[in-house]
């Protein structure tokens, strides 16, 4: 634990490094951040707001399937303080989440983890199969397309799909004393319960996808006020990778990883990654005030519901 434990932390350190290397090399291109009138400051957040809208009903939406119901106010105050605490430790959000959702709706840690488990599987099956629907249509439309991007989308497709429906490799899983495939079987098993009602999870589709098309209008937007105006289908490419990207726990927030990945999707269509880099920033540098302001109220919020329970 010890090995794995400095291992983590060497990671994190060496990203946040490297970004901060990475800024200081660029940091008249992130000056433009600082240019931003209120106006503007007020879109972006207007847009995140519909983010935050979103998640929480996607909370709403998930939890009853797990014999949970919350009010949309709880619902809000999990999203806020999830993202809010993610800011301050990797996986900080989470861990306060599942504590709150113990407390006070009586949600044990085991279910609490599969349903965010479920949870993440839809995103990424979503995030792929129309990350390969983009692609095709940039292709369609402008006559050119990224294969690497388009195998990377199939090959995350695929490995979600088969996960969900090859009922030999659970039977492996539910079968072997190993630690991890217990985990993955039982994250199987919280799938099979939640895709059980198709209501749940056509409207978790919508929600998710939603999800991706507001994020890519922030991009667009940050574009259109540093920039200039790009398509919106590859803001929506890149809004798909960026939200995948903040469900690997590396950094606080994935601060570094989210602007890496975004960055990168934007230069394999023939953008320009320094821009796309610096429009992320941006979209962070806002969300951060709704994140911080939202995240201690919903704290304090949270903290008098557990101590009426």
């Amino acid at each position: 634990m010890k090995w794995k434990s400095f291992f983590l932390v060497a990671v994190t350190v060496t990203i946040l490094g490297l970004t901060a290397v990475y800024v200081y090399k660029n940091i008249d291109a992130f000056k433009r951040i600082i240019d931003i009138s209120a106006d503007q400051v007020c879109v972006f957040l207007i847009l995140q707001l519909i983010s935050v809208t979103l998640n929480t009903f996607m909370l709403l939406v998930l939890l009853p399937v797990y014999g949970v119901r919350v009010s949309f106010p709880d619902g809000l105050a999990y999203s806020t303080l999830n993202t809010f605490l993610n800011y301050i430790s990797i996986k900080g959000g989470i861990v306060a989440k599942g504590y709150f959702m113990k407390k006070i709706h009586k949600f044990s840690y085991t279910d609490f983890a599969v349903s965010m488990g479920a949870m993440v599987l839809m995103h990424f099956m979503v995030g792929g199969l129309i990350g390969i629907g983009v692609l095709i249509l940039i292709y369609i439309i402008q006559g050119n397309t990224n294969i690497y991007l388009f195998l990377a989308f199939s090959v995350v497709t695929a490995i979600v799909i088969c996960f969900i429906k090859l009922p030999v490799v659970h039977n492996k899983f539910g079968g072997n004393g190993n630690y991890f495939l217990k985990k993955l079987y039982e994250l199987w098993n919280s799938w099979k319960l939640f895709s059980k009602n198709r209501n749940v999870m056509c409207v978790l589709s919508f929600l998710v996808f939603m999800n991706f098309v507001v994020y890519a209008f922030r991009l667009k937007y940050g574009f259109h006020v540093i920039y200039n105006d790009v398509p919106f289908l590859s803001c929506l490419l890149i809004s798909i990778m960026g939200v995948l990207s903040t469900f690997a726990a590396l950094t606080p927030a994935s601060l570094g990883i989210r602007e890496f990945v975004v960055g990168t999707g934007y230069s394999l269509i023939d953008g320009d990654m320094l821009q796309a880099v610096v429009v992320t920033s941006l979209d962070r540098a806002v969300s951060m005030i709704q994140v911080f302001g939202f995240g201690i109220i919903s704290c304090v919020y949270l903290l008098k519901r557990s101590g009426q329970q």
